[in-house]
């Protein structure tokens, strides 16, 4: 930055400050004052910084491999979680297909073994009401 040297509007002395501040402050009468900036010194300034930048200040690619290497990181990440995840989903519907059968297997074999118990309390009706005929020589009414 350029220093620029403009007189003090109070005391006259000298004040110095450089071509981006934006107040100064005089030594002489202690006063601080805002810089006021032609529009013509401003574009001045702003060309003479651009043609001090080369084409290599700008080069991006350093960041951009940077950031494309999180970038694809984070993607594996997530790509990962997501498997894991459906996987979980999958384990847990497969589980509970796996326990309705379970259950449903059960369920027939305690209706085949009711079933079974009914017929054989049955039986055990039946019999015993025929000994009781044979012993009383006549049926049995219900």
């Amino acid at each position: 930055m350029k220093i620029i040297e403009k007189k003090c509007p109070n005391c006259s002395a000298n004040l110095k400050f450089s071509s981006g501040d934006r107040s100064a402050h005089c030594d002489s009468c202690r006063r601080d004052f805002i810089i006021e900036y032609e529009a013509e010194d401003v574009i001045s300034d702003i060309k003479a910084a651009a043609a001090k930048l080369s084409a290599n200040d700008f080069n991006l690619a350093p960041a951009t491999t940077i950031f494309g290497k999180i970038f694809a990181i984070h993607t594996v990440i997530i790509v990962a979680v997501s498997l894991m995840i459906s996987i979980a989903i999958i384990f847990g519907i497969i589980h509970t297909i796996s326990t309705f059968d379970r259950m449903n297997k059960t369920e027939t074999n305690y209706s085949t073994d009711y079933n079974k118990a009914v017929e054989q309390m049955n039986q055990q009706y039946e019999e015993a009401r025929r000994q009781m005929e044979e012993r009383q020589g006549s049926p049995i009414s219900d």
